[in-house]
């Protein structure tokens, strides 16, 4: 009787497993991947309010084909080792990753994540949404198992790095080749093929420049790469994790040798930031980036689909959209935006002796900068922050100038180390500065009981400049922790409107 019941059960899913893929093979519209760059985008055009075109938003995506075979191989294994170890042994999809990713949807009713091999990605950035359901998962691994049909290995990984999004602007790894180091994809070393590898997972969060409105930057900021006018570029540390888990994973299979990786690991990465500018940036940029969050939203609720399928429609879809903006308005009005003198100076603040801002509660609301750090950048930890235990680890005390956070990312369980927020006066201007971290990989961290930071002496070993001694205390020098940008304050905004329309 049990026999015949689990026969019947398996009977069922076999069958259920049928419909399923015949619906998907019916329902999934045909495509044809040896003319695979022939989807790619269409242009959208931004118009102002007399109808003339202000932007064309496909501009923002700079692209560069370029043959896999002048991609240096450290760039194809860089993406590998940490997108799909098994991509030359898999026939589009990971058929135990898959079953176990739809398995915990059914179960847990938990949206599908993690499991898309690079073919599986391609076809995603190609042809399909990025919503994560069971039904999109399960096309993406239709459509990947004809694009290995059709396609050569070779030819797959190339048309993958020829069309994923990489931040600042940037498509495919030859454009970002030459915005972030102004170099062509075949120069490329180790250090910034692992870089180019940490950021398609979350290109927002892990491109390594961000271009910030240069009155919002200090003079002083050591984040700054360059300054182009109007804007600032500044360097994003928040891909070095990810830059060193990719070389970490290279290392573990094989796919560089031990020097090579401590070689890798040792390059100052904001040194070797060398951006080539593609994009104008000009007066309209803030308006008609709120403009087109703004179409996301309106589409997202118009059409039933999610940010990434709306924001792929705004960006691919040929789309002609009409704002509000007056070009001449916004001209006079970016340009008063840029004298200082037109803002008033911040006054009737509450300080202590060392100048940091209280609160009403007397509670240090915003630290002195001049006070954080020295003239030359180094932040200085006094012995009342800091101690040594019996095992030779590093004790960083909690409730002083440092906070410690648990975090969890993509890339695992992490303690970040932060400076609390910060202040300073510049030529008059008030900037806040929500802090900054300090980069310790985080094998080498833990929590105490009591909240405070321990790092293990292994750190002290492997980098025994990292913290310098001195007569007054541990000193840690600008290399070693990246500042958040500065915000001008206060901040301001005008609105201009028709009192006879509203």
């Amino acid at each position: 009787m049990l026999r015949n019941l689990l026969a019947g059960a398996l009977l069922l899913a076999l069958s259920a497993g049928i419909g399923l893929a015949a619906y998907i093979i019916k329902t999934t519209p045909a495509i044809d991947p040896d003319n695979i760059y022939d989807a790619m985008a269409g242009t959208s055009i931004i118009y102002d309010d007399a109808g003339a075109p202000i932007q064309s938003v496909e501009t923002e995506e700079y692209r560069i084909k370029v043959s896999v075979k002048d991609m240096p191989q450290d760039l194809i294994d860089a993406f590998v080792a940490i997108e799909d170890k098994t991509f030359y042994q898999h026939y589009g999809f990971n058929l135990v990753r898959l079953a176990g990713a739809i398995r915990d949807s059914l179960v847990d009713g938990e949206r599908i994540q993690g499991t898309s091999t690079i073919t599986q990605q391609l076809a995603k950035n190609v042809y399909l949404t990025s919503e994560r359901t069971l039904i999109r998962k399960l096309r993406e691994a239709y459509y990947a198992v004809q694009i290995e049909w059709a396609l050569e290995k070779d030819e797959i990984m190339e048309a993958y790095l020829n069309t994923i999004f990489m931040g600042f602007n940037a498509y495919g790894v030859e454009a970002a080749a030459q915005s972030y180091f102004s170099k062509s994809v075949d120069q490329l070393t180790l250090a910034e093929c692992a870089t180019l590898a940490a950021i398609p997972q979350n290109p927002s969060r892990f491109a390594p420049l961000k271009r910030i409105p240069s009155v919002e930057v200090a003079d002083d900021d050591p984040a700054i790469v360059r300054r182009t006018g109007e804007y600032t570029l500044v360097f994003n540390d928040r891909f070095l994790i990810r830059q060193r888990q990719v070389l970490d994973l290279m290392l573990e299979q094989g796919l560089i040798t031990p020097e090579e990786w401590e070689s890798a690991r040792g390059v100052d990465m904001k040194e070797a930031m060398n951006p080539e500018e593609t994009v104008t940036i000009d007066i309209n940029a803030n308006f008609n980036d709120f403009l087109l969050r703004q179409v996301e939203s309106d589409l997202m609720k118009a059409l039933k689909i999610d940010l990434a399928a709306a924001r792929r429609l705004v960006h691919r879809g040929s789309l002609q959209i009409y704002s509000t903006l007056n070009t001449r308005m916004q001209t006079i009005a970016a340009g008063e935006f840029q004298k200082n003198s037109n803002f008033p100076r911040v006054v009737n603040l509450r300080r202590d002796r060392a100048g940091n801002i209280l609160d009403s509660e007397k509670r240090i609301m915003l630290y002195n900068r001049a006070t954080y750090f020295d003239g030359s950048g180094n932040f200085l930890l006094p012995p009342d922050e800091y101690r040594v235990d019996g095992e030779g680890n590093l004790v960083l005390l909690t409730g002083k100038r440092l906070n410690f956070f648990r975090t969890r990312t993509a890339a695992g369980a992490d303690i970040t180390v932060e400076f609390k927020n910060l202040y300073h006066i510049t030529d008059g201007v008030f900037y806040v500065n929500n802090g900054g971290v300090i980069n310790v990989g985080k094998q080498y961290k833990s929590l105490d009981e009591e909240g405070n930071l321990v790092i293990d002496e292994a750190f002290l070993f492997e980098y025994p400049d990292f913290f310098r001694i001195g007569e007054n205390g541990l000193m840690l020098t600008p290399g070693q922790y990246q500042l958040r940008q500065d915000v001008v304050q206060p901040q301001g905004a005008m609105v201009i409107m028709d009192w006879r329309t509203g």
